[in-house]
């Protein structure tokens, strides 16, 4: 039945499109009249949107629902996937976990073995976003969805902020919470918690080659477009003048004869707004991609928008979501793909593979997530004392101690659980109106391996450029927000050098006497430092640069994060020329970038960079101040 706590619902305007509800108390709840019943035992209703067909699987008591669109990496069909994860989750904990991890899609999860007793889990960034009552253990997609039925009231900006990125798991309504990736909810009789389940172990993928991350990259990659233009229909895909669209371009260019392509622009030639400036130059630059490559695209135009003239879709979007995020756009969505049947193919989550949250001071402490949210709560009236006291409390809530990181950073997590994980998964709640979405990406086994390149890569994009040019090579040459091609920015650019790359990286370490020597990082990385447990006096790392052309007047650089005066001391850099001592530099000295001319180079000369231990150190703060950001050699 339906009341007036929601908005009239219909099959063309949803309210809570895609969305579901789970209580242990139906006869107390409201839904749409848009939405099913479905019961899960005794205990547990199960209500969904009759836009989304749920895959369940039974085995006596025991139940488990996958509510959303998914596929594996796994050799499993589709529709084995639900049996397959009940039987792992009642046979070996871990296993479900390595199964999860290869669950692409944008889905929640709710299992149960007794069919009282509940475990909710969710796809790697939390996209199908899961609200939980503590007091009732209600779940929903939507935090009004819970808040309406339990009459709950707005916390107000007393300890709610206005970036929800600061938020962590809180929302804007008393006793509703988010369930954070990479966590999951217990509900067991009256007890409601939730517990991070990953990281489990160490990054797999970093000790692999160069070679073999982007292979293994565009096998996973590649699978879930494989398998996503096989098990779904009508798929559209929005183009941009920016990098991660046309990386999914890219990857998906073998099957674009099953996509609809689309942009949005402007008419208006006269804006001089940052957006619509953003937006003329995406048109620009689309025109020349879709000029170049055979796909059925069209642009939709801003000014074409007819919000303004449907007032009940503006209401149904606002109790969607928690905030605005371009509903100008639904109806053009909405005319150009009727049916609200669509599954459109994003990039917006790409920016966990470009470090965009790492800066050069990162230390791998809890200080650098602290840094973080003071920089989401600024706007805050709030007094620093209580924003302190909010910020140690989440902490120990969510499990958010580097401690259990294993060997992630906290700026990686911080962006991927309370940026991406909260703020993206509310966008999507918005434009369910008009389509169901998926992310490539949306894999924590593909984030494992984006996270295990470099920072000196990933902050450089490499990661995308590189898998443009295995698939598509001249998409690279069209600008990336930019109105210039890549030899037209090359040239304009006013330098020319000649650039060597590393050839070799190596430790250099004595165990009971013994002198050992062995490669730290495959050819062509350009980060390294000390390893972990290798801080010992006396041992040194070297990466060593040879010139394969003449270099008149070169020069070697080289960035690293550390900068203490009280730090000095303890380690230090050395350039060596053709095996003689050119420079010393403490390596507490500067968080700059370095710039030493070390004169003429020929052809077989090596430039070596040696970071060396001076002091012996326990803590493990100090092979991570060692590192080295950036470093090369070039020809000014």
């Amino acid at each position: 039945m339906e009341s007036s706590v929601f908005p009239v619902s219909s099959r063309d305007i949803p309210v809570f499109a895609r969305g579901f509800y789970l209580t242990r108390s139906a006869d107390q709840v409201v839904v749409p009249e848009t939405y099913e019943n479905q019961p899960l035992g005794d205990t547990w209703s199960y209500f969904h949107d009759f836009l989304t067909s749920p895959s369940v699987a039974r085995d006596g008591a025991a139940f488990l629902v996958i509510h959303g669109n998914f596929e594996s990496l796994q050799t499993f069909a589709r529709d084995q996937v639900a049996e397959v994860a009940l039987a792992k989750f009642r046979k070996n904990q871990q296993d479900f976990y390595e199964f999860l991890d290869d669950l692409v899609g944008r889905w929640a999860m709710f299992v149960s073995l007794d069919g009282e007793n509940l475990e909710v889990f969710h796809d790697a960034f939390g996209s199908r976003v899961v609200y939980y009552d503590e007091l009732t253990g209600d779940l929903s997609s939507h935090v009004d969805f819970i808040a309406r039925n339990r009459g709950y009231v707005d916390l107000g900006n007393g300890t709610y902020y206005q970036a929800v990125s600061a938020n962590f798991d809180q929302t804007k309504s008393e006793h509703i919470y988010a369930l954070i990736p990479n966590h999951r909810l217990s509900i067991n009789g009256e007890a409601v918690e939730t517990r991070r389940y990953w990281p489990r172990y160490e990054n797999p993928y970093t000790s692999l080659s160069h070679e073999q991350k982007i292979e293994k990259l565009m096998t996973y990659w590649g699978s879930v477009v494989q398998q996503y233009t096989r098990d779904y229909d009508s798929l559209v895909f929005s183009l941009s003048g920016g990098e991660d669209s046309r990386a999914n371009l890219a990857m998906a260019s073998d099957y674009l004869d099953q996509f609809e392509l689309f942009t949005y622009a402007t008419h208006r030639t006269d804006g001089e707004s940052y957006w619509y400036k953003s937006i003329r130059k995406d048109y620009e630059i689309v025109q020349q991609i879709v000029g170049m490559v055979p796909a059925n695209h069209r642009f939709m135009f801003r000014e074409e928008s007819t919000l303004e003239a449907e007032p009940q879709l503006s209401q149904v979007v606002d109790i969607n979501t928690t905030g605005q995020h371009g509903k100008w756009l639904l109806p053009l969505y909405r005319q150009e793909f009727p049916g609200m049947r669509h599954l459109h193919m994003r990039g917006t989550l790409f920016e966990i593979g470009k470090a965009l949250y790492h800066d050069l001071k990162d230390q791998g402490e809890l200080e650098d997530m602290k840094r973080l949210f003071d920089l989401h709560s600024r706007k805050s009236q709030q007094d620093q004392a209580l924003k302190d006291a909010f910020f140690a409390e989440k902490v120990a809530r969510l499990e958010l101690e580097p401690k259990h990181y294993r060997s992630y950073l906290p700026s990686d997590i911080f962006y991927w659980e309370m940026r991406q994980g909260r703020w993206f998964s509310e966008t999507l709640n918005e434009s369910d109106l008009a389509f169901d979405s998926f992310i490539p990406i949306n894999c924590r086994r593909i984030v494992m391996l984006l996270l295990s390149f470099t920072l000196s890569e990933r902050r450089a994009s490499f990661i995308f450029d590189e898998l443009i040019n295995r698939t598509y090579p001249v998409l690279n040459f069209i600008g990336k927000n930019n109105l210039k091609n890549l030899y037209e920015q090359v040239r304009d650019s006013g330098r020319v050098g000649f650039y060597t790359v590393p050839s070799r990286v190596v430790m250099h370490y004595s165990s009971n006497g013994a002198q050992y020597r062995e490669a730290v990082l495959p050819d062509a990385e350009s980060t390294f430092g000390i390893p972990r447990g290798k801080f010992t006096e006396g041992n040194y790392v070297t990466a060593r640069y040879v010139a394969t052309a003449p270099m008149p007047r070169a020069v070697v650089r080289w960035q690293s994060p550390y900068q203490k005066a009280a730090g000095r001391g303890v380690f230090e850099y050395r350039v060596y020329k053709n095996g003689i001592l050119m420079l010393t530099q403490d390596g507490a000295e500067t968080a700059e970038v370095t710039e030493f001319g070390i004169g003429d180079l020929r052809p077989g000369d090596n430039v070596q960079l040696e970071i060396r231990v001076l002091k012996s150190q326990q803590s493990n703060s100090w092979p991570a101040a060692s590192r080295v950001e950036m470093f090369d050699v070039v020809s000014l």
